[in-house]
């Protein structure tokens, strides 16, 4: 019997130890993890906005002189637009008109030709994919361009002023500077195709290649 006893005085003591013992060992505290949001940057908005840029070209003259005229200059101009971010895509329209000093001469055994663009425009279609929270947005562009364009032949005193149609596209990135303003670096190729001066059809052929920077604001955010 006082075996027995003993026994369980020996158990007793023995977890009482267990016990104290766990008791001391300091517990580990509980963080919680907080997820931080990300605020993504949208879009979608009327924008506003200016460019300058340079451009370079060519035009052929295609009645008097046969050569082909090299273009180059500067430009500068103001572009309006609306774009609706879906977080994937975007897609958007953009006007706009650009002035400058994009033009050249050539001369073909004493005879000079001359085209200066008085001024371009464009309506154009674009999509893009936001990236980086949506604070950049790359994207491609393509519409139809319009322009004021001027042929010289002064050797006979000859000017031609006429209304050039034709084709735009180009690619580009835009990024977030703040909520409303951002900044915009592109390329666009515009090709007139054959067009009319001095009164005969296909008598110019013109293109050109532009690379512009702008800033844009976007208005109501």
């Amino acid at each position: 019997m006082k075996y027995l006893i003993l026994g369980a005085a020996i158990a007793a003591s023995t977890t009482f130890a267990s016990v104290a013992s766990a008791a001391d060992v300091p517990v580990s505290p509980t963080y919680q993890l907080k997820r931080q949001q990300v605020q993504v940057f949208n879009w979608t908005g009327f924008y506003g906005g200016v460019h300058i840029g340079y451009g370079f070209g060519e035009t052929k003259d295609a009645v008097f002189t046969g050569l082909g005229i090299n273009t180059n200059g500067f430009v500068g101009g103001l572009q309006a637009g609306y774009i609706s971010d879906m977080g994937i895509w975007a897609v958007g329209l953009e006007a706009d008109i650009s002035f400058g000093t994009l033009g050249g001469d050539a001369n073909f055994f004493g005879i000079d030709a001359e085209h200066k663009y008085k001024y371009e425009s464009s309506v154009r279609g674009l999509i893009g994919i936001p990236m980086n929270n949506g604070r950049l947005l790359p994207y491609v562009t393509a519409g139809v361009a319009f322009a004021k364009a001027e042929l010289r032949i002064p050797t006979f005193g000859l000017i031609s002023k006429d209304n050039y149609t034709g084709v735009i596209a180009g690619l580009g990135i835009r990024g977030a500077l703040t909520n409303n303003l951002s900044w915009d670096v592109g390329y666009l190729y515009t090709d007139y195709g054959s067009q009319s001066a001095f009164g005969f059809a296909n008598a110019v052929d013109a293109h050109n290649h532009k690379l512009r920077i702008g800033l844009k604001y976007r208005f109501g955010t």
